[in-house]
């Protein structure tokens, strides 16, 4: 796939994986304005691949995965309404339709937080800070914070990150659920990239129905969502490529999935 035509977001892709790392390591990779506007170019360019079956989202460096927006740069939208109909990152990044991991090193917090909720699944290596500290500037985080993280580690441990601002670590982060997985240090690239091979292994039109799923029961009750799991496994059980699993199966070998 192409880079992105700016260098402080650089898409590359890594056999079935794109990875979409946040380059500004200077700046702890805050988002700029030009940064968001560039990813619905890319999510797009993410979902209309089928031969891209993994996300990997990571910061450069080894200070930060991201501290979010750039506060500096918030002037750059004008209005308070420019503001408020911005192209907002988070919102981008929940579009893509694969399987997302994110790698966290360093800093994740405000937006960066954020960036990391929108993942699937997050690793971490020892160095990853969370935190949601935006109310000690007088506002709360508006790309999904207040609602993804209840939603994933319970309104108790969301209230004591959202109403303190305190910045934990990666071992509270994993004790909380925030994080699936601890690395050891120096591993998370390879542990990410091993993962996320494993994953763009398996059925696409599965994993992506498995996404679809997991975002379902995180907002509808019992019920549909169990009605809606039988509709997608009847479509994913349909395709060739549940044909070819069984088939392996039946020969003691591994499936090869072509997303049909």
């Amino acid at each position: 796939m192409a880079e992105s035509p700016q260098e402080d977001l650089i898409i590359t892709r890594e056999d079935s994986t794109a990875v979409i790392r946040l380059n500004r390591p200077k700046k702890l990779n805050t988002m700029t304005r030009s940064m968001s506007e560039a990813l619905p170019g890319i999510v797009r360019e993410i979902n209309g691949d089928a031969s891209i079956r993994a996300v990997i989202i990571e910061g450069a460096g080894d200070k930060a995965f991201s501290a979010g927006s750039d506060v500096k740069a918030l002037d750059d939208y004008g209005s308070g309404w420019e503001i408020r109909n911005r192209t907002e990152y988070c919102r981008e990044l929940l579009a893509i339709r694969k399987p997302v991991i994110a790698a966290v090193r360093g800093y994740a917090i405000g937006g960066g937080l954020e960036i990391a909720l929108c993942a699937d699944i997050r690793l971490a290596d020892p160095t990853a800070k969370f935190g949601a500290g935006e109310i000690k500037l007088g506002w709360h985080g508006g790309g999904g914070v207040t609602q993804l993280l209840p939603r994933l580690i319970g309104a108790g441990n969301a209230g004591l990150l959202l109403f303190t601002g305190d910045i934990i670590d990666a071992e509270t982060a994993y004790r909380m659920g925030l994080v699936q997985e601890l690395t050891e240090d120096g591993k998370l690239a390879d542990r990410t990239r091993g993962l996320a091979a494993r994953i763009a292994a398996n059925a696409p039109i599965a994993a992506e129905a498995i996404k679809t799923l997991l975002r379902v029961s995180m907002n509808a009750p019992l019920d549909v969502g169990l009605k809606y799991e039988n509709e997608t496994f009847l479509t994913c059980f349909n395709t060739a490529d549940a044909r070819r699993g069984i088939e392996a199966f039946k020969a003691k070998e591994q499936p090869r999935f072509e997303g049909n």
